[in-house]
């Protein structure tokens, strides 16, 4: 570790008369900005309303409106200058964050300064937004993985506010007044517990001079100190059971650590990686690909400023409980007797570093680094100096750690399903220049290579067309097994020495399958290239598949299918999926179906992949720091021998849509009811792709028609949404809402009324620009990652779009008139073809 460079970035931290601090970070690699406003107030600082929820309502209620804007102003500005704006609140903070273009720096700083500073909680607003949040408690009541998440540290905490939920219980929350949130957010958003994060393409002397004169004028406010209970020492195991319907079973085995601060720390965190970080950790090797104990696991510690917790994670058959709880014991009792190899713990300590380094890749990602460095060690260097504790981290360092945290006395397990019954059966960062130079193979594959020397690491995608398309030929659901078994084995590697090959490079490789294609991607640093290379290329030329692993993979699959069904959302989109493409391939959902899967076994996954893993039918793309003329030879060597094979036939009748409307309600156990109206959609290849994205933005983005009158001006539903689903026939374009039972049929009426306006009215020109503006900052803000470049480039490529595809797609963008929409709208939602799904809570 040794051996790399963080990238030298111009960070200065400063403080304001006023007492507010800033820390202000200049990264010119892309024409991007990010700033965040950090108040260091959350669930555990609400004192006398513990447990009400009242720092998260605060959150809700800033975007509602200040001195100088009301609630639709605030987005409509971001909008214009192609932004986005959002916030979190967590046990310890409440962060407000913007990203842009750093061409609206200014205009974004006066924006998180109005509302941070100047937010009025308007009494018009309350009663509205307090709905919201009820049905954001109602869905995390729906959501297993949020139940059994708060279970946990309910368990591990029982004195300690980071038992509470966040969120807050409903009790609580309700006994809320407007005047508690105004007397809250006056005393606890004061100058003295906020800062300021900026990041990206700026002037740092010139940024510091301009927040200095906006930020002047705020009046400076202390706040009064919260007295937090400390947690007293556990002296016994505890065990929590929540009977649940989902299939499968969230087990959490969660034991305590110190605060980050503590010198114990780096030995926990590199132990966390080596247990239950990658295929090639010790748990997931033992607990799912040897045993087939669980369908999923991990460990993670989650370390704050204080006293955290050690948690290990899984996802179990309810009869496997047990057995799974033993060898997890069994696994760390190895640990605590034989420790670990030094091996294990120098890739640890790789993937660590890999880690820090992606969260680098984004200005929000540093933004968000220095933040959390500042809010709990007030160093904003503190990610650096303990990614150097960690190298100094030794395999005895490890051994006495586990030693001496993993006790029964601090032990808490948390079991969220149905209860037990029978089972059936040296590196430089050269220059931020970029460039695509493309290349075909021998055998006729193509590869396109974007240069990109910011950061030491490389970004690998593999495409081949596949998806519904050849699942309609092969079975539904091919594509999404052969996805989950393709990394299980080759001929010179086992999936075991696949993860850890790859992993202990601080590598990662995974497999997608999605609708319309199989991709392979991989991320490693840039000095790995050819081993890591080896790694994958191997993995697309020659895999295996056994027939063990295929087993353990289908009965997660098979689990997966029912627990799509459990989501009130993903339930409404798989009726309007059957109901509006009839027989067509894209009425059935991309995990397929129960008796396809069932029947599916090694032979007929291998055969799958050999028609469609050919090179006419694929393509290869990197993108990072690497010479393109440096590597195609080494592609060359690796790749050519892939079959040549036939491209995946994509001519494909559009569907028999609906001849006249159609409406479908149906009944489920859950909380929450979803409303969903569908319509037939676009291809691919579409030259409309560009404004429907625009109507997208319109309809469902933040300030969008959907969002300001349904959840925000009558408050009757927590989440509202236009989405769509693009093939290479013909998808679909659906509207939605998240509500409850009684407001189904407002909802529903509303949606109409929205649809049918964007049919007979022209968007307003003002209206038009944002999301315009809106549309091109996503696409700036989506260009950082080097996996999302690659992965979207070649998916581009895969599909016949080209390379420049979105860039040619923000020209057509920026063409766009308000009769260009209304035609479109007339084209699409004046039809029969609707499909208008209710689904509808049990009321038992």
């Amino acid at each position: 570790m040794d051996d790399i460079n963080f990238p030298n970035y111009v960070t200065d931290q400063f403080k304001l008369d006023n007492g507010l601090n800033f820390i202000i970070r200049e990264d010119r690699s892309n024409p991007v900005v990010s700033l965040q406003a950090w108040c260091e107030t959350g669930s555990i600082h609400e004192g006398q309303f513990l447990g009400s929820g009242v720092s998260h309502f605060v959150e809700h209620m800033l975007f509602k409106g200040t001195e100088n804007r009301e609630s639709l102003s605030i987005a409509q500005d971001i909008s214009s200058i192609g932004g986005n704006i959002n916030a979190y609140t967590s046990f310890d903070r409440t962060v407000y964050y913007i990203n842009c273009p750093s061409s609206g720096l200014i205009t974004a700083n006066e924006i998180l300064k109005d509302i941070v500073f100047n937010a009025i909680i308007p009494k018009a607003e309350f009663e509205a937004e307090q709905e919201v949040i009820r049905r954001e408690i109602s869905m995390g009541r729906d959501d297993a993985d949020k139940v059994a998440s708060q279970e946990m540290f309910s368990t591990c905490y029982c004195r300690h506010p980071y038992g509470l939920p966040v969120i807050g219980y409903l009790e609580n929350f309700n006994n809320l007044k407007r005047s508690d949130i105004k007397n809250y957010y006056q005393e606890r958003y004061a100058t003295d517990n906020i800062f300021i994060v900026i990041s990206g393409d700026l002037n740092l002397e010139k940024v510091k001079s301009q927040v200095s004169t906006l930020y002047g004028d705020v009046m400076r406010s202390s706040s009064s100190p919260v007295f937090i209970p400390p947690e007293p020492v556990q002296l016994g195991r505890r065990d929590s059971f929540i009977e649940y319907t989902n299939p499968i079973t969230r087990l959490w085995m969660s034991w305590k650590i110190p605060s980050i601060t503590d010198p114990d720390m780096p030995a926990i965190d590199i132990m966390s990686v080596i247990l239950g970080h990658g295929k090639s950790s010790r748990l997931f090797q033992s607990l799912k690909e040897k045993k087939g104990l669980v369908h999923n696991i991990n460990a993670y510690s989650y370390t704050p400023s204080h006293a955290g917790i050690f948690a290990i994670g899984a996802g179990v058959d309810p009869l496997n409980k047990a057995s799974a709880e033993e060898e997890i014991f069994n696994v760390l009792k190895e640990v605590k007797e034989n420790g670990v190899s030094n091996h294990e713990v120098n890739k640890a300590k790789r993937i660590s570093l890999v880690s820090q380094l992606d969260s680098l890749q984004t200005v929000q990602g540093q933004a968000a680094d220095l933040g959390s460095n500042w809010a709990i060690t007030r160093n904003v260097n503190f990610t650096h100096e303990y990614i150097r504790k960690l190298s100094l981290v030794s395999a005895d360092d490890i051994r006495d750690a586990a030693a001496r945290y993993f006790n029964n006395e601090s032990l808490s397990v948390i079991e969220v399903g149905k209860k037990n019954k029978p089972k059936k059966k040296k590196l430089e960062n050269i220059n931020s220049d970029k460039k695509i130079v493309q290349h075909t193979l021998a055998n006729g594959l193509l590869v396109s290579i974007e240069e990109d020397f910011r950061l030491p690491m490389i970004a690998f995608s593999c495409a081949f067309k596949a998806g519904l398309f050849a699942d309609h030929h092969h079975g539904q659901g091919m594509t999404q097994l052969l996805s989950r078994a393709l990394l299980k084995g080759t001929n010179k590697n086992e999936a075991d020495q696949i993860a850890v090959k790859i992993e202990s490079l601080g590598g990662n490789v995974s497999v997608i399958g999605g609708n319309n294609s199989l991709s392979l991607n991989s991320e490693f640093l840039s000095n790995d290239f050819n081993q890591a290379f080896d790694i994958v290329s191997d993995v697309i030329m020659d895999p295996i598949i056994p027939q063990s692993a295929v087993n353990r993979e289908k009965e997660t699959l098979l689990l997966d299918i029912e627990e799509e069904r459990e989501s009130p959302l993903s339930l409404a989109a798989i009726i309007a999926r059957e109901n509006i493409f009839g027989n067509h391939p894209y009425r059935y959902s991309r995990l397929g179906s129960v008796d396809v899967i069932k029947e599916s076994d090694t032979e007929k996954l291998l055969k799958f992949y050999s028609e469609y893993g050919v090179s006419n039918n694929g393509v290869i793309t990197l993108c990072g720091a690497i010479d393109s003329n440096k590597v195609i030879n080494k592609i060359e060597d690796c790749l050519s021998n892939i079959k040549t094979g036939e491209a995946m036939n994509t001519i494909f009748d559009d569907p028999q849509w609906p001849l006249k409307e159609k409406e479908v309600e149906i009944k489920h156990h859950k909380e929450q009811a979803v409303v969903m109206i569908a319509f037939p959609g676009l291809s691919i290849n579409s030259d409309e792709r560009a404004t429907i994205s625009v109507i997208e933005e319109i309809a469902g983005g933040m300030d969008g028609l959907l969002f300001t009158r349904i959840r925000e001006e009558l408050g009757l539903a927590y989440y509202v949404g236009m989405s769509q689903m693009v093939g290479y026939s013909s998808g679909s374009i659906l509207f939605y809402a998240g509500t409850n039972s009684e407001s189904v049929l407002k909802v529903k009426n509303e949606l109409n009324l929205i649809i049918e306006s964007l049919v007979k009215e022209k968007i307003g020109e003002d209206v038009l620009t944002r999301a315009k503006n809106a549309l091109i900052g996503k696409y700036a803000l989506s260009k950082q990652s080097l996996s999302a470049r690659s992965q979207s480039m070649a998916l581009n490529l895969l599909y016949g779009l080209g390379e420049r595809y979105y860039d040619e797609n923000i020209e057509k963008i920026k063409r766009l008139t308000p009769e260009d929409l209304q035609k479109c709208c007339q084209k699409y939602f004046d039809t029969a073809s609707k499909v208008t799904v209710q689904v509808i809570p049990n009321n038992k």
